[in-house]
C-alpha cells in the first residue's frame, strides 16, 4: 500500500505494460498528461497515443531489445494528447519478470515540453548575443562588413549546431537523407518537365523545376541573412511543411521546422543590425556633406550653446571671429566687434540685420534659435561680410545721382544757352553801333565778359551732364601736358612747388585737346586752394593694362576691362577730402568754399569730361596728407597727328545770301536776324521746321543757306534736314544747339550736315562758320 501510494501521488507519469505492449496500468499523472480517463487506456497499446515518429522509435527499440541488443533505457519521444497537440516526453523503462514468468515493463514518463522550449529559447537567445556581439562590437573597426557579417553568421549558426546553407545542388547531393516519398516526387517532376537535376546546369534546372513543383516535392526558397543569401529547402509531405534542408558544401542536413525558424530568426536580427549600421554610415555621409557645404559657404555660420560658448564654426566665421574678436572654438562669445552678444540675439526689424563694424570692415549678423526650450537653447549666427557689398552700392548710388543730376542740368543748360545767346548776339551788335560813347561802349564790353563766364558755367554744366559735343583727335600727352604745365607755372603761387614726371613710353591718345586740359586745369585749381600755405602738386604720366588695377568713383566693376590706358595723376600734398565730403565731391554746385569763392562745378566738369572720352576716374585721399586724382584714357597704339589749326577770330562778311533762320524762342530769332544782317546777310525766319519747310517748297530759289535750331517743337532741326534731303532741297543746313549729342551730330554730318555750333554762339566763329560753308 505504502509502494502504490507513492505511484499514485507521483508527480511523473507510471505505465505498466504487457508483452503486447497494451496498458496493465496508468497512473492519474500519465492519464492527465494524454488527457484520457484511465478506463480509456486500461488494455490498448502504448503506441496509439504517440506520433508517427515516436512510433518508429518505441517500436524500433522494443525489437531491438527482443533480440537481446542493448539499448538505453532512457530516451525521449512524442506522445499525442487526445484532443490534439504534443508533447514532448522522457520515458524511464524497467522490463521485470513476475512469479508466472510474465515479462512486464514499467516505465517512468517525464514530460520535458517546456524544458525544450527553454532550451531552445535560452540556445536561440545565446545565439541571438553572440552574434549581435561579434557585429557590434567589430562594426567600429571592420573595413569589409559583408566579410564580418558572414563569419558572424557562420559562428551562430555553429553555435546552433547548424551549418552555413549554399546554393550546390545534385542529385546525389539533394536526394541522400531525404526521404523517399519525396526524392521520389522530384524524380518524377523533373523527368515529366524535361530537366536534369544532376548535370552542369542543376541549378537553373532545379529553380525551374521549384518553380511548378508539384504537392509533396520540394520547393527551394531564398532566406536572407544579413546581405548574404542562403538557399533553405523546406521539405513537404503531402503538402505540410515538416522541416527543411540547410544544402551545404559538405553534407546536407536535415534541419527542423524549429530550427528553420530559429535561423530565419536570426536573419532578421543580424539584418536590423546590418540596417541600423548603414543608416549610421549615411547619417555620417550626410554629416560629412554638411560639413562641406558649411565649410564652402562664403558667409560665417557658428553655432553657440545657452551659455554662449562655440560649438562650432566654419572657415569663414573662424576669419571673421579672427577681425571681431579673435575668439576660437569652445570659448565663450560676448562680444561681436563693439557690440555685445545680447544685442543681436534679439531680432532686428523685419527686413533688416545687425550691424557690426571694424575700422576697415562691415558686417551684418543674423542670428537664429535652434530651441526655443531655454535651458537647451542653441543660437544659429550667420555673419556676412557686407564691406564689398557696400562699397559697389554706394559706387552705384553715386552714379545713379550724378545721372539724375546730370539730366536736370542738361534741361537748365538748354534754356539757360538761349537766354546767353540773346544777350552775347545784341553786346555784339551793341558794340558794333557807330559813334557809341565810351563809357555806353565800357559798359558792353563788361556785359560781354560777363556773358561769356556765364556761357563758361554753362560748358562746365554740358561736360557734367555729357552733352558736349568732342572734337576730338589724336593727341601725344607728353607734349601737351608739357606745355600745359608751363603755363601753370606762371599762374600758380610760388608757394606750391610743380613737378611733371613721365617715362618713356608712348602716352597717345584720342581725346579733344580743349575739354583734357580743362579738366587738368580744374584738378591743378583743386589742388591749389587745398595747399593756401603751399605745398608740393605733381602731375605724372604713366600707362597700365590691367583691369584689377584700376579703380573707378563713378563706374561698376563689370565696367572695367583689360585694356591699355593712359593714366594722368594730379596729387597734392593739401588737407585731404574728410569722409563726409568725399562722395559729393563730383556733384555739380556741391563745394566747400566761402560764398564767392567756387561755383561747385570744377571737379564736376572734370567727371563728365572723362566720362565723355570712355574713361575713368579715380580719387584717394587722407585727411592732413593730401590728395591725388588719376583719369584713365584709352590709350593709342601710335599717335597719328590729325586736327585743323584754329582760325583766327575775325569778323567774315556775307555777300548778300539769304539765310533762313528756324527758331521756335522769339528772343533769340529776332537777335539771330539782327547779327546776320550786320554780317550783310538778307535773312528769313521760321519758328520750327514746318513753317521753314513751307518757305522752302513755295521758293527754293530764295534760300541760299539755312540755320535751323536742333531742338523745336513741332519739327526739330533733324526732322526738317532729313525731309529737305527726301524733297530734293539741297541748300546747305547749318544746325545750332543747347546740348547737341555727339552721335545725333555724327549721325547728320555722315547724312551731308554742313556745320554746327554750340549756343551760345560767338558772333566771330558764327560768322566764319557760314563763310566756310557757303565758299564750299
Amino acid at each position: 500500500e505504502r509502494y502504490r501510494a507513492v505511484v499514485e501521488n507521483s508527480h511523473d507519469g507510471i505505465l505498466i505494460v504487457g508483452d503486447d505492449y497494451k496498458f496493465i496500468y496508468v497512473n492519474d499523472t500519465l492519464c492527465e498528461m494524454l488527457g484520457y480517463a484511465r478506463e480509456e487506456l486500461i488494455g490498448h497499446d502504448f503506441s496509439e497515443f504517440l506520433d508517427e515518429e515516436s512510433r518508429k522509435i518505441v517500436r524500433d527499440r522494443y525489437v531491438r531489445r527482443q533480440r537481446g541488443e542493448d539499448v538505453p533505457s532512457r530516451y525521449e519521444f512524442n506522445i499525442v494528447r487526445k484532443k490534439g497537440g504534443k508533447r514532448r516526453v522522457e520515458i524511464s523503462s524497467t522490463v521485470v519478470t513476475d512469479s508466472k514468468g510474465s515479462v512486464r515493463t514499467i516505465a517512468q514518463i517525464l514530460d520535458i515540453t517546456e524544458r525544450k522550449r527553454a532550451e531552445t529559447e535560452i540556445r536561440r537567445r545565446a545565439a541571438h548575443l553572440e552574434a549581435l556581439n561579434a557585429v557590434i562590437g567589430a562594426a567600429a573597426v571592420a573595413s569589409d562588413l559583408p566579410a564580418l557579417l558572414e563569419v558572424t553568421l557562420d559562428r551562430t549558426l555553429q553555435a546552433l549546431g547548424l551549418e552555413m546553407g549554399g546554393i550546390w545542388i545534385g542529385e546525389q547531393y539533394v536526394v541522400r537523407g531525404l526521404p523517399e516519398e519525396i526524392a521520389v516526387a522530384n524524380r518524377q517532376a523533373a523527368q515529366d518537365a524535361g530537366l536534369d537535376i544532376t548535370g552542369p546546369d542543376a541549378v537553373e534546372d532545379w529553380q525551374q523545376l521549384a518553380a511548378g513543383s508539384p504537392q509533396g516535392a520540394i520547393r527551394p526558397v531564398m532566406v536572407r541573412f544579413g546581405i548574404r543569401a542562403s538557399l533553405i529547402v523546406p521539405v513537404l509531405v503531402a503538402g505540410r511543411r515538416v522541416g527543411g534542408l540547410a544544402l551545404a558544401a559538405s553534407q546536407p542536413r536535415f534541419w527542423s521546422a524549429e530550427e528553420v525558424a530559429l535561423v530565419e530568426a536570426v536573419g532578421h536580427q543580424l539584418s536590423a543590425v546590418v540596417e541600423r549600421l548603414q543608416l549610421q554610415d549615411k547619417t555620417r555621409q550626410q554629416a560629412r556633406q554638411i560639413q562641406h557645404i558649411l565649410d564652402s559657404v562664403p558667409d560665417g555660420v557658428l553655432l553657440i550653446d545657452a551659455n554662449h560658448r562655440l560649438v562650432l564654426t566654419n572657415p569663414a566665421a573662424r576669419d571673421h571671429l579672427a577681425m571681431l574678436g579673435n575668439i576660437a572654438t569652445g570659448g565663450t562669445l560676448t562680444h561681436l566687434g563693439e557690440r555685445p552678444l545680447a544685442e543681436l540675439l534679439v531680432a532686428p526689424p523685419e527686413g533688416l540685420s545687425h550691424e557690426v563694424k571694424t575700422k576697415k570692415r562691415v558686417f551684418e549678423v543674423r542670428a537664429r534659435p535652434m530651441d526655443h526650450n531655454v535651458e537647451t537653447a542653441y543660437w544659429v549666427l550667420v555673419i556676412h561680410d557686407v564691406t564689398q557689398e557696400r562699397e559697389i552700392r554706394a559706387e552705384l548710388q553715386q552714379q545713379a545721382r550724378l545721372a539724375a543730376v546730370g539730366q536736370l542740368a542738361a534741361g537748365i543748360a538748354h534754356d539757360f544757352n538761349n537766354i546767353m545767346a540773346v544777350i552775347v548776339l545784341y553786346t555784339y551788335m551793341g558794340l558794333q553801333t557807330p559813334g557809341i560813347p565810351a563809357k555806353f561802349s565800357e559798359r558792353l564790353q563788361i556785359i560781354s565778359q560777363q556773358a561769356h563766364r556765364a556761357t563758361d558755367l554753362i560748358q562746365q554744366i554740358l561736360d557734367f551732364s555729357r552733352r558736349s559735343v568732342l572734337e576730338r583727335r589724336p593727341m601725344d600727352l607728353t607734349p601737351f601736358l608739357k606745355e600745359t604745365v608751363k603755363m601753370l607755372e606762371r599762374t600758380i603761387p610760388e608757394s606750391i612747388e610743380l613737378k611733371f614726371t613721365y617715362g618713356t613710353e608712348n602716352y597717345s591718345v584720342n581725346a579733344d585737346p580743349t575739354r583734357v586740359q580743362q579738366a587738368i586745369m580744374n584738378l591743378v585749381v583743386n589742388a591749389r586752394d587745398a595747399m593756401p600755405k603751399g605745398g608740393e602738386l605733381r602731375i605724372a604720366l604713366s600707362r597700365t593694362k590691367e583691369a584689377d588695377e584700376i579703380h573707378c568713383v563713378a563706374c561698376s566693376p563689370d565696367q572695367m576691362v583689360d585694356r591699355e590706358w593712359v593714366r594722368i595723376t594730379v596729387t597734392d600734398s593739401g588737407d585731404g577730402i574728410p569722409p563726409d565730403v568725399l562722395p559729393h565731391i563730383f556733384e555739380p554746385f556741391f563745394t566747400t568754399k566761402a560764398v564767392g569763392k567756387g561755383t561747385g562745378l570744377g571737379l564736376a566738369q572734370v567727371y563728365g569730361i572723362v566720362k565723355q572720352h570712355e574713361g575713368h576716374l579715380d580719387v584717394t585721399t587722407e585727411v592732413g596728407k593730401g590728395t591725388a586724382f588719376t583719369i584713365y584714357l584709352p590709350a593709342l597704339r601710335e599717335q597719328r597727328q590729325g586736327g585743323k589749326a584754329s582760325e583766327a577770330e575775325t569778323f567774315i562778311q556775307g555777300q548778300g545770301e539769304t539765310i533762313l533762320v528756324v527758331e521756335d524762342e522769339a528772343a533769340l530769332r529776332e537777335a539771330l536776324m539782327d547779327t546776320l544782317e550786320t554780317l550783310n546777310y538778307r535773312v528769313l525766319e521760321a519758328a520750327n521746321g514746318r513753317e521753314a519747310l513751307n518757305i522752302l517748297t513755295q521758293s527754293p530759289e530764295r534760300v541760299t543757306l539755312v540755320l535751323s535750331d536742333l531742338v523745336m517743337p513741332e519739327m526739330g532741326g533733324q526732322a526738317l534736314f532729313q525731309t529737305m534731303r527726301q524733297r530734293g532741297l539741297t541748300q546747305p543746313v547749318v544746325m545750332l544747339s543747347g546740348y547737341a549729342q555727339e552721335k545725333e551730330l555724327q549721325s547728320l554730318q555722315a547724312q551731308g550736315l554742313a556745320g554746327w555750333m554750340p549756343k551760345p554762339p560767338s558772333p566771330e566763329k558764327l560768322s566764319q562758320l557760314l563763310a566756310r560753308v557757303l565758299n564750299e
